[in-house]
């Protein structure tokens, strides 16, 4: 039943994105992804880049499906990394 499976992920990620731990590591995990970046560096080799590709893609499919799960919830994860670079 992969409709039910996928059902079964979203409630799973839902519960995740209303939990400030589960917020918390969610925004690490982007971070580390690096979505925004570039893959690409100067004087890098074809394998770095393509590695650096991969990082953002699984971070692009994560950010997608919490957009889709729960679009309150993703935002709250992007707030916590715009606050937490704030000056104080």
């Amino acid at each position: 039943m992969p409709g039910n499976e996928a059902s079964l992920n979203e409630m799973a990620l839902r519960d995740v994105l209303n939990s400030e731990s589960g917020r918390r590591v969610l925004a690490r995990i982007l971070k580390e992804c690096d979505v925004e970046g570039t893959s690409y560096r100067d004087g890098s080799d074809s394998h770095w880049t393509a590695y650096r590709e991969g990082q953002r893609s699984v971070g692009r499919v994560l950010r997608k499906w919490m957009v889709k799960t729960s679009d309150v919830g993703y935002l709250k994860v992007i707030q916590r990394e715009i606050l937490k670079d704030a000056p104080q």
